[in-house]
């Protein structure tokens, strides 16, 4: 399964809506929201008022989403104002419909006008090693020409980076030190009147990383355990999703797969079928990385690797023959005594007695008991068998009387 890969064609639609009218106290701030056009890549804006173009100043302000921002309004800045968006990969231009802004005169305080933010930063995620991130705070006050825009981090005031009247604030290169909170306090230069402050908090984000991955070929025994490791780290933490042969998992439906808690995948009771190229995705909003194995599942003959050996018991006693066998699929065990089966996985017999581990019980045993034992296993592969005497004796007593007679 390979990356997905995007593929981007530049287009631009037209503004949405008609003609708009909004109002304003004189005195303040106006914050006008372009119409939205579906562009790619999204336009250049312009903004003009009265058909003059507007530049940015310490009283205007275009934010990073292309709102025109106008501070301590006054009666000349009424009237009509329009947006032109350009799309600068294939040169297409549309402008907007009119946006009528009216300013109504009221009776205002006097100055000094205590600053208030009017568009405050936003907590922002960036992966590590981006290029740059810009925090944005714009702020009002009367009068406007004593406003001043500070950052600070902690008890740190911010110095470099800040541009566009203290409005902006630019990061270079991003690293796990720029993230945390950061504040923009708006202050009246010579006056005594309150500051006003906005925060925001940086994340950086990383793209995860294994730090345990499965190898490149895995081999399990069917109806064995096989768990592949898929561990990796990343802020914040990846999830994990698993593909088998180019197709999702859905683990939820396999009652024999599961997934282990640092994201490795567990089969169960594992069949032939299950033989494939196994794929681990981690994916946080910074990145995903992905790993793989191919996964053989193979059979193995059946055979024995600890079997019975010859024993002398006395009777009346319990009596357990081992027989520990291998093999892939599980070996099926069965016990005969001198060719006849006493016990197998679908035939019992009174005082024989199958184990879990193949061995063989006799309880109790009798003087009738004693002969030849053969545990025999099988599976698809093949078969084994291994062959012990073993040889009963009666009670003491008994075996004097025997003598005598």
């Amino acid at each position: 399964m390979q990356r997905p890969t995007e593929i981007h064609v530049a287009y631009m639609g037209n503004f949405d809506g008609g003609r708009r009218r909004q109002g304003v106290w004189q005195g303040q701030a106006a914050v006008l929201t372009p119409p939205h056009i579906p562009s790619y890549p999204q336009p250049q804006v312009t903004w003009f008022h009265e058909g003059q173009k507007i530049s940015p100043s310490a009283r205007i302000a275009v934010t990073m989403e292309n709102q025109l921002v106008v501070l301590a309004t006054a009666a000349a800045d009424a009237g009509r104002y329009r947006v032109q968006a350009v799309n600068e990969r294939n040169g297409e231009n549309k402008t907007s419909q009119e946006l009528e802004l009216d300013v109504e005169d009221a009776s205002s305080p006097a100055d000094p006008v205590a600053p208030e933010i009017v568009v405050a930063p936003r907590n922002m995620s960036v992966r590590f090693g981006t290029e740059g991130a810009t925090l944005e705070c714009v702020a009002n006050a009367r009068p406007i020409d004593l406003l001043t825009l500070e950052w600070w981090r902690g008890s740190r005031k911010v110095m470099e980076g800040v541009s566009s009247w203290g409005r902006r604030l630019s990061l270079p290169t991003l690293t796990s030190v720029h993230g945390g909170s950061y504040e923009c306090r708006a202050l009246l230069r010579g006056s005594r009147v309150p500051s006003a402050s906005a925060f925001a908090h940086l994340t950086i984000t990383e793209q995860p990383v294994f730090i345990q991955e499965p190898e490149g070929h895995t081999v399990g025994e069917v109806e064995s355990v096989v768990e592949l490791p898929c561990k990796a780290i990343g802020v914040p933490p990846p999830k994990f999703t698993w593909f088998k042969d180019g197709d999702r998992l859905l683990i939820q439906r396999d009652p024999r797969v599961s997934l282990t808690p640092n994201g490795g995948l567990r089969i169960r009771a594992l069949e032939p079928g299950d033989t494939g190229i196994f794929q681990c995705w981690a994916q946080n909003m910074a990145g995903m990385t992905q790993s793989y194995t191919h996964l053989s599942v193979t059979s193995v003959a059946a055979s024995i690797m600890r079997g019975p050996a010859d024993a002398v018991v006395i009777a009346r006693t319990i009596v357990e023959l081992p027989c520990e066998a291998h093999g892939a699929p599980r070996p099926s065990v069965a016990w005969e005594r001198d060719g006849v089966v006493l016990v197998s996985g679908s035939m019992q017999t009174p005082r024989y007695i199958l184990l879990e581990t193949g061995g063989l019980r006799i309880d109790p045993a009798l003087r009738s008991d004693s002969g030849t034992f053969t545990c025999i296993v099988a599976n698809s592969q093949g078969q084994d068998q291994a062959t012990a005497t073993l040889t009963v004796w009666g009670e003491k007593s008994t075996e004097l009387l025997e003598s005598i007679n």
